[in-house]
């Protein structure tokens, strides 16, 4: 065997993902043909062939084998188990492909945060060979519904085609706006809320009209909206603190500290000495205190005095580069038309009607 196998490829090295098939004659115990395959397109195989003088000998051919890129639109009903759902849903090579959808959710949801009932469609390519799936090359568009009847559906868009798919990966996905959310080292406490007023220690003040430092920056957001915590630490203040309203403050490492003003209420059970993660919940958007408007200031403090939290490399918010605007919305537009084709499995609720996807704000 070994001997005609090497007549075709170099024998020396075999990887320990090399799977090997022998078919053995039960009489003889010699081999009468075999397979040796190191990918679904590099398959080797050898069968026993009668020569002129009356013996036989195992000749082997590489199979000439094509893979081609197919595109798939599939639907998903969340269960108790996402991993289960995506497989019942017909979808193989389920860890990659939840891999691919992390990437896309990423600054939209949490795959921990998808929940039984919520519902997918997704645009992909996928490499098969013979009709067979071998592997995801790339996910195209996914439209996300929450679980939640109140909560708005998701939809974002690769940058490239499956053929830049590795790369395109890497610089994430866009919204509808051709938007993309950028984790920076601390978490904005409101995810894309717009910033209405930025750190000025010289601000006029809009209710007192005196000159009075602005020691953060105020996120415009409605009552309601939940606040996270934008590192781990502990909870060292909740409750109200006169024009600051209801307050939240934590204490993070290197002498930093997060605060949290105008809040409508505190998530239940917190309290001082409360051990909080990043992007833990931890209130919700109020407009308590001495305010014109709901919104949430946020204040952080190094070594107990005031900075400009943007120093700290707070999330943002990245848009699809000038030059590749017009191929992006071509694209979104094609994307759309294929989410579009895809039936939209029953849910407990209907989804809500909504004139356009979730998008993201940045300051002009």
């Amino acid at each position: 065997m070994t001997r005609s196998l090497a007549s075709v490829r170099n024998v020396d090295r075999l990887d320990q993902k090399d799977v090997l098939t022998l078919a053995i004659d039960s009489a003889s115990l010699h081999v009468v043909a075999y397979e040796l395959s190191s990918s679904p397109t590099e398959v080797w195989q050898g069968r026993e062939q009668s020569l002129p003088d009356g013996t036989t000998k195992l000749q082997a051919r590489k199979l000439d084998l094509v893979a081609q890129r197919v595109r798939v639109g599939k639907s998903v009903v969340v269960g108790p188990d996402l991993r289960a759902s995506f497989a019942e849903a017909g979808l193989g090579g389920t860890e990659d492909l939840l891999s691919m959808l992390d990437d896309a959710l990423d600054g939209h949801a949490e795959l921990s945060d998808i929940r039984p009932g919520a519902r997918l469609r997704l645009v992909a390519t996928q490499e098969q060979v013979d009709g067979e799936f071998v592997r995801w090359v790339s996910l195209d568009a996914v439209e996300y519904f929450p679980a939640s009847g109140n909560a708005r559906p998701v939809r974002v868009y690769s940058l490239a085609d499956s053929d830049g798919a590795r790369e395109a990966t890497k610089r994430g996905f866009y919204d509808a706006k051709g938007r993309q959310p950028v984790r920076g080292g601390w978490r904005s406490p409101v995810p894309f809320a717009r910033i209405a007023s930025r750190f000025n220690p010289h601000r006029m003040h809009p209710v007192l009209h005196v000159i009075m430092p602005h020691n953060g920056v105020d996120f415009a957001a409605p009552i309601g909206a939940p606040v996270y915590a934008t590192a781990a630490g502990t909870v060292t203040s909740v409750g109200n603190d006169g024009p600051c309203g209801n307050k939240v403050e934590i204490a993070h490492a290197a002498g930093i500290s997060s605060v949290y003003c105008h809040l409508s209420r505190f998530a239940p059970g917190l309290r001082v000495g409360t051990r909080v993660e990043q992007r833990q919940l931890i209130a919700y958007v109020g407009q308590t205190g001495r305010v014109t408007g709901p919104h949430l200031h946020f204040g952080i403090r190094r070594n107990g005095v005031f900075v400009d939290p943007m120093t700290l490399r707070l999330d943002g918010v990245r848009v699809v580069p000038h030059a590749q605007r017009e191929e992006f919305e071509r694209r979104r537009l094609r994307l759309d038309g294929e989410l579009d084709e895809i039936p939209l499995p029953a849910a407990g609720s209907a989804p809500p009607e909504v004139n356009e996807p979730e998008t993201f704000y940045e300051e002009p």
